[in-house]
């Protein structure tokens, strides 16, 4: 899923070419998805649960930024952050751990 949104997003390095080589050795498409490997990738995780615990911490630092930076018409720091997970990831402590978090700070974006 995440490399056809990728590809469907306009990221070149995604094409079609390479989504048919998903997790073959040297392509674009690796069955876990590493940072500065593959263009729309923001974070390289590991365990399951981990993709969750990072996306909080990006919805976090996103309203720190806004916090510290934006001003009236001037909205720099102004995103949604969003996460692709699956049962495995939501049976990890770690995730519910992230979300406790993200109800307490009221993550909202």
């Amino acid at each position: 899923l995440l490399y056809a949104l990728l590809h469907f997003s306009g990221f070149e390095d995604v094409s079609m070419d390479e989504i048919k080589s998903f997790r073959q050795w040297g392509s674009k498409t690796p069955g876990h998805p590493e940072f500065g490997h593959t263009a729309g990738i923001d974070a390289t995780t590991g365990p399951l649960g981990q993709g969750i615990s990072t996306a909080t911490g990006f919805a976090q630092a996103e309203r720190f930024l806004a916090a510290k930076y934006n001003r009236e018409g001037y909205n720099i720091f102004d995103h949604y952050t969003y996460v692709i997970c699956g049962d495995g990831d939501l049976m990890e402590g770690v995730s519910s751990e992230a979300a406790s978090y993200a109800g307490l700070q009221k993550l909202d974006k």
